[in-house]
């Protein structure tokens, strides 16, 4: 804001134009004569300086001369405003010493304003004047100045004489100086009523004697409304008090600048700022007052206030860090969530760097390297994951976003980020792999079992007619037999496929832990020898599960198996079981666990242990660290599969030397009464009913013909759906049952049986696989009302699961 150098010695003008000034925003020092104004100048040099000519102690003439002597002052623009010294000639004399412009009173405000404003627009006086290069000497200021004053005692002589002569005429010039009064008066007014700035006038009792229109709008009351007030009914009630003190204090000091707050006619209030000074108002002192309404200021600066706290809340509440650095790298703020978690305390990191959070020297030096990168080439960082080390040296995994920070004028000043503590993330995403992966295997495991499942089918059933019709000392009854304990093996392999891969037939009862382990203690002894003592240690509140002994007593020796060959000098096995409670938090930690109680049972050796490396792989199907001839690789993934598709959970802890404990969880229910499976006594083998078989495996299908067509039974056959749908459609006769494959091309047996039943309502339907599908068996259980034989199958287990489905109802 520019500020103006008024110098005049009648307060009227002195008034006028601070009120014209200050209106438009321009800040205003007065003086009453030339030395007043050359102390004022020196003191704090002003943008421009407005003066008089006809002033005591020093005129205008003698200022304009100092100020072009004075080299700090002589470049500031001077103007004259003069009703005294109105020739061309003094014009002239005035240009000649140094003055911008000559203006003579009265000017019209708003011309003379724009006058005024032409010359700060061109600080160059040669745009003005045409003053010499440098000041006239003493002798030719004198002489001129010495001219200029005869010159106007002259002419002041003649007008005297003049005046003498002709009373008339001087009326007539009284007439002319009280017109250009009353022009000045309207001036003034003039400026006071267009100013944007609220203007009051008020006595020392605070009565309002005048008020401007943009007060009047400001506020919302008329000027005739507010000439019947007093300051106190427009001032906020908590100011009220303050007044009589704070007028008392311009009447002394003649002048006050403040901010208050104004009550509007609709009771809305305003912030104001307010500047006084004292003037003469109709022959007496009064306080004329400049108001501007700051109210939009304030609330801008209220909010500003208000975001900044909330953005202090919300840095200091959110769970991740924020950190602020400068272009050094040094850390100029941290949040509690950074300090949090990288073991400070509030103000220890401010001042670190933001590469004392690496481990290693080579980390901090390629931090270092690839951070003055970035400010060298003003580059936008890009988010990355990293390790950071805590103040008690343990490293943690952190993904970090940042950006770069900018000053009002966008430079860089530093940087800001964000840092995530994703280590368990990281831990919970190579869980979820690592269980992504089982399941592809297991997916790939089964299928295998399934095909492989038709083929032992086969070489079972064929090997079985062959030695039903050889006698024992046949030559070829050997090495039938042979053949026939080869698959049986083969098909123990293949369970342990469908064990791993979860597709295996289960028949799932209320177990009790405990008692099972008690019955299998003896056992367990004898397999796993003498140097290795067995310990059991059981939680008699443990509840009971649900499950499939047989594959429960299967995943016991399996574990028990493996932990004897794992302690080949000898050692300690215990088997120990208890109740655990998974939280919330211990879920979310945990990929492949829910929420709620399990049964544990825990069992662990004391020998070589599992390293890091091997760990992640000890599930997979025919993986083994194991001596070749010692092991097929299956024992562990037949256990992680039995476990899974019980409902449960395996867990694995091992160091290198310092052993293994395996924990698996089985879901807790409710205790009761173990079932047992009743069979039936089968009535006969022989029958002759209708079976309609459907396989698409031509191997399977034609042992399955021969074996039914050896019992009496009448097959009709196909080798898919569609063709099934064909022979019924054209058999005529009765058709007692259909044995068909699950999975097939195009129809499956499921679709197949659900289409002929509702055709042949009485139709029995006996499902046969090498795996079970999801429409058939709902997570490894057999829906009830269903028949199923898994294969491979011989055919008298063929020929007896026929007859207890064709003597269910049989009584």
């Amino acid at each position: 804001m520019k500020r103006i150098l008024i110098t005049d010695d009648d307060e009227q003008n002195l008034f006028m134009l601070e009120s014209l000034f200050k209106g438009h925003s321009y800040q205003t020092t007065l003086a009453h004569n030339g030395e007043e104004a050359l102390f004022e100048a020196r003191e704090n040099p002003p943008d421009l300086i407005i003066s008089d000519i006809l002033m005591p102690v020093l005129d205008g003439f003698s200022l304009c001369r100092a100020w072009q002597l004075d080299e700090n002052l002589k470049h500031i623009p001077f103007v004259f405003y003069t009703a005294t010294y109105t020739d061309t000639k003094d014009e002239e004399f005035a240009l000649s010493i140094g003055a911008d412009m000559f203006i003579v009173k009265p000017t019209e405000p708003r011309e003379f304003l724009h006058m005024v404003e032409n010359v700060l627009r061109h600080i160059d006086k040669n745009s003005f004047s045409s003053v010499q290069e440098a000041p006239l000497a003493e002798e030719v200021f004198l002489k001129e100045y010495s001219e200029t004053l005869i010159r106007k005692l002259e002419n002041k002589t003649i007008q005297l004489k003049q005046t003498n002569r002709s009373l008339k005429q001087e009326i007539k010039k009284r007439l002319k100086i009280e017109k250009k009064l009353k022009s000045h008066l309207k001036n003034s007014q003039q400026i006071l009523r267009t100013t944007l700035d609220g203007f009051l006038l008020v006595d020392h009792e605070g009565k309002i004697l005048s008020a401007n229109p943009s007060y009047c709008e400001m506020t919302g009351y008329s000027e005739k409304e507010l000439m019947q007030m007093n300051l106190a009914q427009l001032v906020a009630p908590v100011y009220r008090k303050k007044l009589p003190r704070q007028i008392g204090k311009i009447f002394h000091e003649g002048k006050a600048q403040f901010v208050g707050e104004h009550v509007c006619k609709n009771n809305q209030r305003i912030n104001v700022d307010v500047s006084t000074m004292l003037i003469e108002w109709e022959n007496k002192k009064v306080i004329a007052a400049f108001l501007r309404d700051v109210t939009a200021q304030k609330r801008t600066e209220h909010q500003l206030v208000e975001r900044e706290e909330l953005y202090r809340i919300l840095v200091e509440t959110i769970p991740y860090g924020v950190r602020e650095n400068d272009l050094n790298g040094k850390i100029t703020f941290s949040n509690r969530a950074y300090n949090h978690m990288h073991g400070y305390d509030e103000g220890e990191i401010t001042g670190m760097y933001i590469w004392d959070f690496k481990k290693t020297e080579k980390e901090k030096t390629d931090l270092q390297q690839y951070f003055k990168y970035l400010v060298q080439k003003q580059i936008k960082p890009e988010r990355f994951i990293s390790q950071n080390v805590r103040k008690d040296g343990s490293i943690f995994d952190v993904e970090v976003d940042w950006a770069f920070k900018r000053d009002s004028l966008g430079r860089h000043t530093g940087f800001i980020s964000v840092i995530t503590d994703v280590t368990d993330k990281k831990k919970l995403e190579e869980q979820l792999r690592q269980s992504q992966k089982m399941e592809a295997i297991g997916q790939l495991t089964g299928g295998i079992a399934h095909d492989f499942n038709n083929i032992l089918t086969i070489i079972n059933g064929y090997s079985d007619l062959m030695l039903a019709k050889l006698r024992r000392d046949d030559p070829s009854f050997e090495p039938v037999q042979q053949i026939k304990e080869a698959a049986y093996r083969a098909s123990s392999l293949t369970s342990q496929l469908l064990a791993f891969s979860r597709k295996q037939i289960l028949n799932p009862v209320i177990l009790d832990l405990n008692h099972l382990i008690r019955q299998m203690e003896k056992m367990l002894r004898r397999l796993i020898g003498e140097d290795i003592d067995l310990r059991t240690i059981y939680d008699d509140n443990i509840s009971t599960i649900k499950a499939d002994s047989s594959q429960i007593e299967q995943v016991i020796l399996n574990l028990a198996v493996n932990a004897r060959d794992a302690m080949p000098r000898g050692g300690k096995l215990i088997i120990e079981t208890a109740m655990v409670n998974f939280t919330e938090e211990y879920v979310r930690l945990h990929e492949d666990v829910s929420e709620g109680r399990f049964v544990m049972m825990a069992v662990s050796d004391t020998g070589t242990g599992i390293d890091e490396a091997t760990k992640p792989r000890i599930f997979e199907p025919f993986f083994t660290t194991k001596e070749k001839e010692r092991g097929t690789g299956l024992g562990l993934s037949t256990v992680y599969g039995i476990v899974k598709q019980s409902g449960g959970s395996i867990w694995v802890y091992s160091e290198p030397g310092k052993g293994t404990i395996f924990k698996v969880y089985f879901p807790a229910v409710k205790k009761g009464s173990a079932t047992k499976a009743e069979q039936k006594e089968l009535l006969r083998l022989h029958s002759d009913e209708t079976i309609l078989v459907v396989e698409d495996d031509e191997g399977v299908r034609n042992l399955v013909v021969i074996t039914l067509k050896k019992y009496g039974y009448q097959p009709i056959v196909a080798a898919n759906g569609a063709e099934a749908l064909k022979k019924v459609d054209e058999f005529r006769g009765r058709i007692d049952l259909l044995l068909t494959d699950v999975i097939m091309p195009k129809i499956g047996g499921s679709e197949l049986s659900d289409s002929l039943v509702k055709k042949l309502p009485n139709l029995k339907v006996l499902f046969m696989s090498g795996y079970t599908d999801k429409s058939i068996i709902d997570h490894g259980v057999l829906q009830k009302g269903i028949h199923f034989i898994q294969k491979p199958f011989s055919p008298e287990a063929l020929i007896r699961k026929l007859r207890q489905v064709f003597d269910e109802n049989t009584t």
